[in-house]
């Protein structure tokens, strides 16, 4: 549901054909962005047999943020958990989390969309997330990526003056 934040008033709605889960949702530049896809802790516990294919009938999709009109949507090879938009230079990170306090679903890969038609800038299928953007670089597990090409983030290392991959850690 969307409300206007002034009034209180429900803008329009949009029904999940699976699950819209709480990080496959972000918006900007006048966009909603949604990833519908089956959680499979939830299909476990709704259906007597698991549903090992519920990644593979996901959804990507964006909607008009004032009116709700769907402009555009994904239903091929559809992975993500996780979504990031960069109003700046129009581009929506799908990708994941994958951590020790996350569901046991998410899938590996990450990938660049252009956000006003959905094509693929493009695609690691090895990386994980968090897929969060800063200027022009996204985050990913323990390096980082240029947000329009997705190729590492390099940096002169200072005592030999060789370029090398920039990295993070994640601490505990």
């Amino acid at each position: 549901m969307v409300f206007d934040r002034m009034s209180g008033k429900l803008l329009w709605s949009a029904t999940a054909q699976k699950e819209f889960r709480h990080n496959g949702i972000c918006a900007g530049g006048g966009k909603l962005f949604a990833g519908d896809r089956r959680t499979a802790a939830v299909s476990l516990r709704s259906s007597k047999t698991p549903d090992a294919g519920a990644e593979d009938d996901a959804i990507l999709c964006a909607f008009d943020l004032l009116s709700g009109k769907q402009l555009w949507r994904l239903q091929e090879e559809v992975f993500g958990t996780w979504l990031s938009y960069s109003e700046q230079y129009d581009v929506l990170i799908e990708g994941n989390r994958r951590a020790r306090d996350t569901l046991s679903d998410e899938a590996k890969g990450m990938r660049a969309l252009r956000g006003s038609d959905g094509a693929v800038l493009w695609l690691d299928p090895k990386s994980s997330g968090p897929g969060m953007i800063r200027g022009k670089t996204v985050l990913k597990e323990k390096s980082a990526a240029d947000l329009l090409t997705g190729k590492p983030v390099m940096y002169t290392e200072p005592i030999t003056g060789r370029s090398i991959e920039w990295s993070w850690m994640r601490m505990y």
